[in-house]
């Protein structure tokens, strides 16, 4: 539910999360695998524009996660049938009082679209990128999308050969 860093100069001294218990919910991941490739294309549409909001979200709020994957997420499907409530985690990832920066967006971008695996087709994975392109223009150059795709491939290349963990952090 929230985060909080006391900074001393560039050091993190303390930090707090503050969390509940989601009974009802599962990771993005598992929600993904199980249930996205059943939505007819209104629900998928539906998914794309709660996970936009979710990004616009953290970005608004001048917060910068740095581990975007559906793992991170937690989802819980709405008692009413009206949706998905979307949360979240790995909070040690997460800073406050940030810009996002085209670099951090690019990195965003790179974790979600290898944490969809091929449940995602790349028609869904481009227009999701087309919808963030209009809080961000930048995003609309055709050699955007190829960029996230080889970026993709490098990082999920390096994680199954065990040069990265699958959190992307370099290894200690």
């Amino acid at each position: 539910l929230g985060y909080v860093e006391v900074r001393r100069g560039h050091l993190p001294v303390t930090s707090y999360a503050v969390a509940r218990f989601a009974a009802g919910a599962e990771s993005g991941f598992r929600w993904a695998r199980r249930s996205y490739r059943n939505l007819d294309a209104p629900g998928r549409d539906a998914v794309r524009r709660e996970v936009l909001a979710l990004l616009r979200a953290l970005a608004a709020q001048g917060i910068y996660h740095a581990d975007t994957k559906l793992t991170n997420l937690l989802v819980e499907e709405r008692a009413d049938g009206s949706g998905r409530h979307w949360q979240w985690t790995d909070l040690e990832c997460v800073e406050a009082g940030v810009r996002l920066t085209r670099r951090r967006l690019l990195r965003n971008l790179v974790q979600l679209n290898g944490s969809l695996r091929h449940w995602v087709p790349v028609e869904e994975r481009r227009a999701f990128l087309a919808a963030l392109a209009r809080s961000y223009p930048w995003l609309a150059a055709p050699s955007v999308a190829a960029d996230i795709e080889r970026r993709t491939r490098q990082r999920l290349a390096r994680e199954l050969d065990g040069r990265t963990p699958p959190d992307g952090r370099p290894p200690s």
